[in-house]
């Protein structure tokens, strides 16, 4: 279970689900019954077409009875190359081709070299709501950001350079001056990019005892 909760103190929670609890054999057909069960049969055969040459170790929901409520299937990018990378992000219907070619490379002409390294891979995150269940309408991209980029003065010069709002670049500052990690590490483990309906909204992920230093070092406001 996880819980998300914005500046107004409203809470919604998520249900997270092991895609491969019945293994990797059994991983696409868990999907689609997933999917299914949820009311979301419709998309067999996007599912079909697209998740069963990936492996999908993550399956949420959100728990509320919204319209908006999002059905996720969460996707492990395994190619090695950036044009593989958008190949991917093509299966998003409306997805502007080229566009997370040129969100990547304005931090760095070097993508192909990073995705090719071994190490923690990319997510890519495939929502569905019921206006549309027989496709995803947004993605999610999940970059494991500190090991791409581990440098704190990388990381804000990488922020900067893919149009992060001032806001997010001034808490990637705060994080790295009161995190309590050495002077010049890059104190995120995950920078997510969404396309889609949401495009452009991007999300930064701290390790929890570090968001606990952050907090309590953070200067109070006056009286």
């Amino acid at each position: 279970m996880g819980a998300a909760v914005d500046a107004r103190g409203a809470v919604k929670v998520k249900a997270y689900f092991d895609g491969f609890s019945d293994g990797l054999a059994g991983n696409l057909e868990l999907v689609k019954s997933f999917a299914g069960q949820l009311g979301y049969a419709a998309s067999s055969d996007w599912i079909d077409d697209h998740v069963r040459n990936l492996r999908a170790p993550i399956l949420s929901l959100d728990a509320t009875a919204e319209t908006e409520a999002r059905v996720k299937i969460y996707t492990i990018f395994t190619d090695r190359s950036i044009a593989d990378l958008e190949r991917q992000c093509e299966s998003l219907p409306g997805y502007a081709a080229g566009d997370a070619t040129r969100l990547l490379q304005g931090t760095t002409s070097k993508w192909d070299v990073v995705l090719d390294a071994p190490g923690t891979r990319p997510l890519m995150c495939w929502s569905f709501t019921s206006r549309n269940q027989s496709a995803p309408s947004d993605l999610t991209l999940y970059l494991p950001f500190n090991r791409y980029q581990p440098s704190a003065s990388g990381a804000v010069r990488s922020l900067a350079a893919i149009g992060a709002p001032a806001a997010l670049i001034n808490v990637c500052r705060l994080a790295v001056s009161r995190g309590g990690t050495d002077a010049d590490t890059n104190p995120f483990h995950w920078l997510a990019l969404k396309f889609g309906s949401a495009r452009g909204s991007m999300t930064l992920y701290v390790a929890a005892s570090q968001l606990d230093r952050i907090v309590r070092t953070a200067p109070r406001p006056g009286p």
